[in-house]
């Protein structure tokens, strides 16, 4: 550029200046329509973006040794003005006021010269930071923060040396870049007391709030997540509340087991610890999710209902299919009767039979069978006939279901125990007869299903009902009900209904898992006190979210605000009134979202899965260097 200019002037006449026809000659020639020739608009916005970011870089960049020079010159001036009134000092004290006024027009003159463009607040900040990415100055100003951290944690309690010597170090090198920057006011050392005070305080809380430097972005995204990504934090709430690691956690959730179609765990149910199960407790006890919590218990009891009534069977088809089999049975039997034959006894099968009427519970029966016969208009001239062993069989039958009921187990054991040599005996005697034994058999398999099925009914539906008007099947009684209806089952059930009532039971067993825990005293008490644990848990405190990290978040952010507009301490108070309702906001959704997951195991999968690993991003490694920190809060309030 210099050349071209040099070359414009030799072309002008070789003077220093271009002549006065020549200028006249340029606006001539720039207003010409001929060489006004359009610019495309994105291509001027795009320029203009260009010139402000280089413009504003190359002013804040030379902020920092017009700065230094400045604060030199001052500190001068501020000794000499100690001594006596002296030529010498009225001279330092003209040059220095002068410099500082010229300071202060070179701010105003690049104020007005620079349009405020998100070219220009990009190249101010860059301006500012980049001086302290060289380490001639970055390393000297660590050093001296270094230095103060020294002593500071040589000088404290060892509880706060750590702490101590992080403010320490913030706030010298804070001290330090403040006192690089330069004064554009009238009055230099108000100005200059403020940016140190500024720089220093800065410097100093950042690692007291934050603990450490990346705290800055863990206190932001304590503050923001809960309302930007609620079901995160309720996820991340319920990892930690466990101590089971994310993605373990999610693996555990992954697809659970579904004893009863439609009838679903909960998360705590399917995790299976205390802490979960508290969650889930406090969740229930609170009012705006005891009516959702309901609605599941109502939906699994009912799925289960569904799920015995399948055993059951339809209203009439058991009447049906015990009519059915006696058909079929009166039938076989009959023909084993007509087909019997004296002649057709072996002496094996006689052997056999008198043996068996040698045990008194056999003399028993044939004495009842007499009495059976007779009372159906028959008479028994064969004890030994088919048809005389199977009345003896039925005295038997009425025999062992008395001695269960009554809970005779030795009566019940010995008389079923003839019986069966009984039946061994008849089977020999007569082949149909053991055919329409196993029919009868085959065909009351399905028929103890269903008795077993209606037992269950029976029993469980004449209990209380839920908040849906069903009947609420309850785990212990449902549990010794159907053992005790297996045990009256004399030729089984269906393997698939027994299946199904086992999974029922299941089912409710895993239910139980959300009543498990106790607490000292009534469960009243801690329903009383579980919503306040609840909102600990999960966002502040009785579900307000007043939290700390809010709270200074917001006070700090108003404060920020608040000095723009000159009330810093009016937007303080703004601020922490904002964050109070914004963590109102914020603890409404992380309640919603806890709900979700810990209602349906599959949303906490969905959540615990999309948790990323917690690694700090490239900004919270950026401000691990404490110079390069405050300079960059620093230049957050620097104009372009």
């Amino acid at each position: 550029m210099a050349d071209i200019i040099q070359q414009m002037m030799l072309d002008s006449g070789g003077g220093n200046n271009l002549s006065l026809s020549t200028i006249d000659q340029m606006k001539l020639d720039a207003s010409s329509p001929v060489n006004n020739i359009p610019v495309p608009q994105e291509n001027n916005a795009l320029l203009e973006q260009v010139r402000g970011f280089s413009k504003a870089l190359g002013h804040h960049v030379a902020n920092i040794p017009h700065g230094i020079a400045q604060s030199l010159e001052n500190v001068v001036n501020a000794g000499a003005q100690l001594l006596p009134d002296n030529p010498v000092s009225r001279a330092i004290n003209s040059t220095v006021s002068a410099d500082n006024a010229a300071m202060a027009q070179r701010e105003k003159d690049y104020q007005a010269s620079t349009p405020d463009s998100a070219g220009a607040y990009a190249g101010a900040i860059t301006g500012e930071v980049l001086p302290f990415l060289a380490n001639k100055i970055a390393a000297p100003l660590r050093a001296a923060g270094d230095y103060a951290g020294n002593i500071a944690a040589k000088n404290l309690p060892e509880a706060t040396a750590n702490l101590g010597s992080k403010i320490a170090s913030g706030a010298t090198q804070g001290a330090l870049i403040s006192a690089a920057q330069p004064v554009t006011s009238t009055d230099y050392w108000k100005a200059k007391g403020s940016q140190l005070e500024a720089g220093t305080l800065t410097g100093g809380a950042l690692p007291a709030i934050t603990g450490t430097l990346g705290g800055i972005y863990n206190t932001g995204k304590n503050v923001l997540e809960p309302i930007l990504n609620p079901t995160a934090t309720a996820a991340r709430k319920l990892s930690d509340a466990t101590g089971i690691d994310p993605q373990a956690l999610a693996n555990a959730l992954r697809n659970p087991t579904e004893f009863v179609k439609g009838s679903s765990p909960t998360t705590a149910q399917v995790i299976a610890s205390p802490e979960a199960v508290q969650l889930e407790k406090a969740l229930r006890n609170n009012p705006d999710f005891t009516g959702k919590m309901e609605n599941i218990s109502n939906s699994n009891n009912a799925a289960r209902l569904e799920a015995l009534n399948s055993v059951a069977g339809a209203p009439g088809a058991l009447d049906q299919a015990t009519a059915d089999r006696a058909a079929k049975a009166r039938e076989l039997y009959q023909q084993a009767f007509s087909e019997y034959k004296p002649s057709s006894i072996t002496h094996d099968v006689q052997d056999q039979i008198t043996q068996l009427m040698k045990r008194p519970a056999m003399q028993a029966a044939m004495n009842d069978a007499k009495t059976l016969a007779q009372n159906e208009g028959l008479s028994l001239t064969d004890e030994n006939s088919v048809q005389g062993l199977h009345y003896a069989k039925m005295s038997l039958d009425d025999k062992i279901s008395n001695a269960i009921r009554s809970g005779d187990n030795n009566a019940a054991r010995t008389l079923t125990d003839t019986k069966n040599k009984l039946l061994d005996v008849m089977g020999n005697l007569s082949p149909t007869y053991k055919k329409a034994m196993s029919t009868y058999a085959d065909m009351s398999k399905p028929i103890n299903t269903m008795e077993v099925g209606q037992q269950l009914q029976d029993k469980l539906t004449s209990g209380s009902l839920n908040s849906a008007g069903d009947p609420n099947i309850v785990f212990q009684n449902y549990r010794s009900t159907l053992a005790k209806a297996l045990k009256n089952a004399e030729y089984g059930i269906n393997p698939d209904a027994q299946k199904t009532l086992q999974n029922i039971q299941n089912d409710l067993q895993r239910g139980t898992i959300s009543n498990s825990l106790r607490f000292p005293g009534s469960d009243t008490n801690y329903n009383q006190q579980a919503q306040g644990w609840l909102s600990r848990q999960l966002y502040g405190k009785d579900f307000s979210g007043s939290g700390a990290s809010t709270k200074i978040m917001g006070t700090i952010g108003g404060a920020l605000a608040g000095a723009s507009i000159g009330h810093p301490l009016y937007g303080m108070g703004a601020g922490a009134s904002a964050a109070l309702g914004l963590s109102k906001l914020a603890a409404n959704r992380v309640n919603n979202a806890m709900a979700d997951i810990m209602t349906s195991p599959a949303n906490a999968e969905k959540a615990l899965t999309a948790l990323a690993p917690s690694e700090r991003n490239i900004l919270v490694k950026l401000l691990s260097q404490n110079p390069l920190t405050q300079q960059l809060v620093q230049s957050a309030t620097v104009k372009p």
